[in-house]
């Protein structure tokens, strides 16, 4: 930890009355027709603070304007491994490639899907680091900094920052339930470590911590956070935070069975984990493609039953991708779901 330096001293937590609104991510207001309707064929890029962003981030179907600097379809990564079991970062590298190829947005490293508890804060650092050198201004990359202590939280915003990062996000601690003022102060202070924006991640199936509204409402109007992603399986948890937090802060859906509903509801993004696997099925039903919504749906419901990253890592190696075995203590593929999974994979067929 000593290269990256220490920790500013604690301190105390500040009010949990919300002061007024300031987002320091808007952009000036867009006049956008009613009947305006939004195509990436014709606004193809658009730039904001040095990065470029495709303008549908900016305008949505419905004609309202996105005031937050983040949007779109973004790639929780998966992050492969190699025979020795060592991060493999050449294939990483390859991966975020392909993946902006064909038309994602950006990428999440060193997130769930890619194993973040399994990781080593080096590990961390350096995916997020290859995942910044591949996409530069090809896309946006929201780097992982979950980290057990404080002081490694703010190494890896600092890290990710250094290394061109356009934004940092963690989820909750877990195993061990929190409080409200501890989760306040758990964000505070990676925004503190950096000058990068912050996500907050609500993923409380796998954490044992749900992100209570109050804490969101206190975060986002304290300009703490400028997103959040929300990968719990309740959809009326969705709707909750996007009602309180549209305009202020981004919101991402995160969690599969709600993406065809979150841009109506007005999500400003996904971030999806089997979009490593069918970045364009991902891509269309953000664009509204129904048949695409029914596919992923299908596609969600077999992963789900045989273990969400190591079959999404399955499919990649299906098709001659070195996406590498999951680490322990993720739990192997069964030969029942392997099967399933080649049959899902006749049945779709890869780069959709």
């Amino acid at each position: 930890m000593a290269r990256g330096g220490g920790f500013a001293p604690h301190k105390s937590l500040r009010s949990s009355v919300s002061r007024p609104f300031r987002n320091r991510q808007i952009r000036p207001a867009l006049r956008v027709p009613r009947n305006f309707k939004s195509s990436s064929s014709i606004f193809r890029e658009t730039r904001f603070a040095g990065r470029l962003l495709n303008a549908d981030h900016l305008i949505r179907d419905n004609g309202r304007v996105n005031r937050t600097r983040f949007g779109g379809v973004y790639a929780a990564t998966v992050t492969p491994f190699g025979k020795t079991g060592r991060v493999n970062h050449p294939a990483l590298a390859k991966l975020v490639r392909r993946l902006l190829d064909q038309g994602l947005d950006g990428v999440c490293p060193a997130g769930t899907t890619g194993e973040f508890p399994m990781l080593t804060a080096a590990e961390k650092e350096m995916a997020c680091a290859t995942a910044c050198r591949t996409a530069r201004d090809r896309g946006t990359v929201i780097a992982g900094t979950w980290g057990a202590s404080r002081a490694e939280r703010a190494w890896l915003a600092r890290r990710a920052e250094k290394s061109g990062a356009s934004a940092v996000f963690l989820t909750t601690p877990y195993f061990y339930s929190s409080t409200p003022e501890y989760l306040l102060d758990w964000y505070r202070g990676v925004k503190r470590a950096s000058r990068l924006p912050v996500f907050a991640y609500n993923i409380p199936q796998c954490t044992a911590n749900e992100i209570p509204l109050r804490v969101l409402d206190i975060l986002a109007g304290e300009g703490t956070i400028s997103g959040y992603k929300d990968s719990s399986p309740s959809l009326p948890r969705l709707k909750s935070v996007i009602k309180l937090l549209m305009g202020r802060v981004a919101v991402f859906a995160g969690h599969e069975s709600h993406f065809h509903l979150g841009r109506d509801l007005g999500a400003d993004g996904f971030i999806s984990g089997l979009a490593n696997a069918y970045p364009l099925t991902v891509r269309a039903v953000w664009d509204g493609d129904p048949r695409a919504a029914r596919r992923l749906a299908a596609i969600h419901a077999v992963v789900g039953r045989c273990g969400y990253i190591p079959s999404v890592k399955y499919i990649l190696r299906l098709r001659g991708f070195p996406a590498g075995a999951v680490r322990e203590p993720v739990s192997p593929l069964s030969i029942k779901a392997r099967n399933e999974l080649r049959r899902l994979e006749e049945r779709f067929g890869p780069g959709r």
